[in-house]
């Protein structure tokens, strides 16, 4: 009789992993201020290095949330030496708000913009001078002498450069005080001037009278023209030639680098009515100095709908975007990059015993699990991680991760990201998943002959429906609202409600068929409501297809 040999393990079977998934696994924090893995997994995609080139005029670092803007901040900071973060919560300017000088010179239309670009180029100032002496004290006392016997020439001297430099020492105690003692100085002495040029007028407003009784003895343009010219006056002089001189004989090297840098510039930090205009004129100081000074970078981040708001076009806001394009650092992210993040991640936070290429499981599949993922997010760091994430919360198992278990992730997913969505752009549209609902259920690939205008009956029979809505989410629904049939038809207002929503990212549009379907992130070209009008197909973004409980069957299959 033969025995039967048993069938051992074949090689490719010895060479093939177990994979075992802890219950604790996570691959990091969406949020870059809590990312603890971020140093050991950072993927430069060109950003960082633009960033810290002197001669790279980069600085201004757009993007929506999650794109990496903080990421790319905190490590300029880390790995650079001489570097100062300013954190616009802790410059304490809530005051500025607040301030009788400056709400009575608003009231009267007075441009504020060189003011507010003089204290930023004061602030800078300081703080890169303080950098340079690194807080040295017997560097810090001869300093001012070493500027002094630099314009100095025998019995010659530049007296407009001594001049400045003397500007300097009056300040040079408040130096090293804060941020907001050496703001209120210079609003002190504003209003001083202010106070000794208009004299009656202005002390009645102090003391509490109504600015239109007190405005009546003097013409609003006369206001407006003597407070225009206090203001530009106002320590200008002395303060452009200091800068000139630094710039000449200090910071005057592009291997010895100063950064200064910036985040969080969408929190609360100054009262909204004056965030735009102090945004707008930073940038403006920003590029003069990035002109000035060679050994000098001041480094921002601007989140995209903050940065609409800025450059409006308005006109005390610094003018159009293209005036500054090339300060501006737009965060992009291809799909490869998106892996490799990612497989680093999972790598680090498993002790390397994952990796990405084995992670999920490959059976019976059209397409990988990863492509699946990806194509549910905005091609951004954030969407990626808090995707693997809700994966990774309740996976604990050996072998691969089937696509059952992501798809099970996938409506808590779906869910944060919509909300994730309002919660960036209220600003700006409002409680704008008032207007998705009339997304809900339906079929993908529609065209506007498919809504009808039931769908928007919240909308016409809510009466404070349209006050939980801003900008021009809230101006096209009031139109429509209050316009006759032949004043403004449904096509129209749909076509702006969706190029709104093209915007955000929540839909995407195929222009014809021989076309991509195209989302803000990958458009061929500029997208604008008339777009809408057309014989176009309309797609609801995958990563709201949960959520929403879109019928994926296109309408005529």
């Amino acid at each position: 009789m033969i025995k039967k040999k048993k069938k051992g393990k074949t090689s490719l079977d010895r060479q093939k992993p177990v994979i075992k998934i802890k219950a604790d696994i996570v691959v990091g924090s969406p949020d870059a201020e809590t990312d603890n893995i971020l140093n050991d997994v950072f993927i430069d995609n060109g950003s960082f290095d633009a960033l810290i080139n002197m001669n790279n005029p980069k600085c201004i670092i757009v993007g929506r949330t999650g794109t990496g803007k903080s990421a790319l901040i905190k490590r300029v900071s880390e790995s650079e030496e001489h570097v100062k973060v300013i954190d616009p919560e802790r410059m304490s300017l809530s005051f500025l708000s607040n301030s009788t000088i400056l709400t009575y010179l608003r009231a009267e239309g007075v441009n504020l913009n060189f003011f507010y670009k003089l204290l930023w180029k004061h602030v800078f100032i300081v703080e890169i001078i303080k950098l340079y002496l690194s807080e040295n004290e017997a560097k810090r006392t001869g300093f001012f002498q070493r500027l002094w016997e630099s314009v100095s020439n025998g019995a010659k001297s530049d007296l407009v450069k001594k001049k400045a430099i003397d500007y300097a020492r009056t300040w040079s105690d408040e130096f090293w005080l804060t941020t907001e003692y050496r703001i209120k100085s210079i609003e002190s002495d504003l209003e001083a001037k202010i106070a000794a040029e208009l004299g009656i007028e202005f002390h009645a407003v102090k003391s509490g009278t109504k600015i239109s009784v007190a405005a009546a003895e003097k013409t609003v343009v006369d206001v407006k023209t003597k407070a225009e010219n206090i203001i530009s006056q106002l320590q200008a002089n002395d303060l452009t030639t200091l800068i000139d001189l630094l710039s000449e004989e200090i910071f005057n090297n592009t291997q010895r680098k100063f950064f200064i840098v910036i985040d969080d510039l969408d929190k609360e930090w100054v009262s909204r009515q004056l965030v735009y205009d102090l945004i707008a004129s930073m940038v403006e100081v920003i590029k003069e100095f990035q002109h000035k000074f060679k050994g000098v970078k001041v480094i921002i981040s601007l989140r995209e709908n903050l940065q609409m708001k800025v450059f409006s076009g308005t006109i005390n806001r610094g003018g159009q975007r293209e005036k500054f394009a090339p300060l501006f650092l737009d965060l992009m992210w291809t799909m490869q990059e998106l892996k490799k993040m990612i497989d680093l991640r999972i790598q680090s936070t498993s002790n390397k015993e994952l990796k990405l290429d084995t992670l999920f499981d490959k059976k019976n599949q059209t397409k990988t699990t990863l492509e699946y993922i990806l194509e549910r997010t905005f091609q951004r760091p954030r969407d990626v991680i808090s995707f693997f994430n809700k994966i990774f919360e309740n996976v604990i198992q050996k072998g691969p991760v089937p696509l059952l278990i992501v798809k099970q992730a996938e409506l808590k997913y779906s869910i944060e990201r919509l909300n994730a969505v309002e919660d960036e752009w209220s600003e700006n549209y409002g409680e704008i998943t008032r207007i998705t609902n009339f997304l809900n259920g339906i079929h993908d690939g529609f065209n506007l002959r498919n809504i009808k205008d039931d769908s928007f009956a919240e909308l016409l029979v809510e009466q404070d429906f349209i006050t939980h809505l801003k900008g021009e989410l809230f101006e096209a629904c009031s139109k429509w609202k209050n316009a006759k049939s032949d004043n403004l038809n449904f096509r129209t207002f749909l076509s702006e409600i969706l190029e709104i929503l093209y915007r955000l990212g929540i839909i995407g549009i195929k222009r014809n068929t021989n076309t991509p379907i195209e989302y803000y992130y990958s458009e061929l070209g500029p997208c604008s409501k008339s777009d809408f009008l057309g014989d176009v197909k309309i797609y609801v973004h995958k990563a709201f297809h949960s959520v929403l409980r879109v019928n994926r069957k296109e309408i005529g299959e």
